[in-house]
């Protein structure tokens, strides 16, 4: 099931990362590129991060 998430999140980055970056629709193509590269890197690595490992292991 992981894999499949991981698949649909490949397949819908560039659909993502232009829905999380609407503010950059009017600046220059290269500006807005390297920005929705940026966004499209970090959805990415989000994704590969496993739920509850962001909780500090004390508070666990």
């Amino acid at each position: 099931m992981l894999l499949v998430g991981g698949m649909v999140t490949l397949v819908f980055v560039d659909e993502i990362a232009v829905g999380l970056t609407p503010y950059a629709e009017h600046w220059s193509a290269a500006l807005r590129g390297a920005v929705r590269v940026a966004a499209g890197i970090a959805v990415v690595v989000a994704a590969r991060i496993p739920p509850g490992s962001a909780v500090p292991a004390e508070s666990r």
